[in-house]
């Protein structure tokens, strides 16, 4: 396909679709968040011919370019790919695209995101995403590069659809490059039994995440995240902040207002810059996640004086640092199976063991000396501690 400048997008509704390059789809005319190319019907499913009347199938491109120059504020998106089974966007380069790169409308199925080149996702007012699946499963995102992206950089969640919240599952988003985006690397959201493996993630913005994992829930429906694995992720921090990997559910959830956990998800393995401010963040309702292994050098430090310190800020060890006498009687911000060693790093330390939640020492206070330690164990009420004498 040579040169080929669109107005209002290219629509294909047809099903057994590739368009191949190479070719380069560009906008020729000023217009407020279309987009170049858009695989699908457009609309619920059943109004379209597909599969028992519900998908359009197979449809995909490859080696394509998009460029958007000169379009910034426009947030013209490059691919749409709506109720769509069989679809894919390989090795095709995105330059100045300054809405959505990849963009799953409403659900999909069995799609293959893979070696595409999105330089430049970036205008001002314009806060969205290099690949944002709506409602994806049985999806491969890998070997994408992604840099600039004025938004999150990679981002599956749950849609509504046909009034009622839809679970995505069976995603794998792997050996993906994330440089520098304005906000979170990779979310997952309402998603579940996906893998997110082996991807680089550079200087996220420093209020948030490198990795989020968050259960969905809005006004027509709830979708819990769980048993996800996040293994094997590179995360780096040029700067101080943000926190490296996140799990959220909700005390009351905006749908019935019940608790939502995000629960039973796999986090190993993981390496985490010691410029992260927090490194794994265990929010609301995210209790009986599975954490291990993750590597990190930066020891925590507790605030001085502080008798219920919090373990929260994902640290595996952590110093004490009291100016004054100040008696420890529990260890807040716990999760079930967390594990830390705690080092006394001062002489005002006393461990409460009668009477609270720490359990150790045969059940009578500790006082223990500089450079004596513990390691505790959380059960999810009690702390279980192994008390060590230098």
């Amino acid at each position: 396909m040579a040169g080929y400048s669109v107005a209002y997008g290219l629509w294909v509704n047809a099903d057994n679709v590739c368009i191949e390059g190479p070719g380069t789809l560009v906008p020729y005319t000023s217009g407020q968040g279309y987009t170049l190319l858009v695989f699908g019907n457009g609309g619920a499913p059943n109004s379209h011919p597909g599969e028992a009347g519900d998908w359009t199938l197979n449809v995909g491109c490859t080696g394509l370019n998009f460029d958007g120059t000169g379009f910034d504020a426009n947030g013209v998106s490059a691919i749409q790919f709506t109720y769509c089974k069989g679809f894919y966007a390989t090795n095709c380069h995105f330059r100045n695209v300054s809405g959505r790169g990849v963009f799953g409308l409403a659900t999909q199925r069995y799609g293959r995101i893979v070696g595409n080149t999105i330089d430049v996702v970036a205008a001002a007012g314009h806060t969205l995403s290099g690949i944002y699946l709506d409602g994806g499963s049985y999806c491969l995102v890998t070997n994408n590069y992604i840099g600039g992206c004025n938004g999150i950089g990679i981002v599956i969640q749950s849609n509504i659809d046909n009034g009622a919240a839809g679970t995505c599952k069976y995603n794998r988003i792997s050996e993906n490059v994330i440089n520098d985006p304005y906000s979170i690397g990779i979310q997952l959201e309402g998603v579940q039994c996906s893998q997110v493996h082996n991807n680089y993630i550079s200087d996220t913005a420093a209020s948030v995440a490198a990795i989020r994992l968050r259960s969905y829930a809005s006004a027509l429906g709830k979708v819990e995240s769980s048993w996800n694995s996040i293994v094997g992720n590179y995360l780096f921090r040029s700067n101080t902040g943000g926190t490296a990997i996140q799990c959220l559910g909700y005390d009351a959830n905006a749908f019935d207002g019940t608790p939502l956990p995000c629960r039973l998800n796999f986090l190993a393995t993981n390496y985490i810059d010691d410029q992260f401010a927090a490194k794994i963040s265990i929010g609301q309702q995210a209790g009986q996640n599975i954490i291990a292994d993750n590597v990190w050098d930066t020891v925590g430090t507790f605030t001085a004086d502080d008798a219920t310190p919090s373990v929260s800020g994902g640290f595996n060890v952590y110093k004490t640092a009291n100016a004054n006498p100040t008696t420890v009687t529990m260890l807040d911000g716990g999760y079930t199976g967390q594990r830390v060693t705690i080092i006394i790093d001062d002489a005002n330390t006393t461990i409460d063991f009668t009477g609270t939640n720490l359990k150790g020492n045969g059940g009578a206070d500790w006082s223990p000396a500089g450079g004596d330690f513990m390691v505790c164990t959380f059960d999810g009420t009690d702390w279980y501690c192994e008390v060590h004498t230098t």
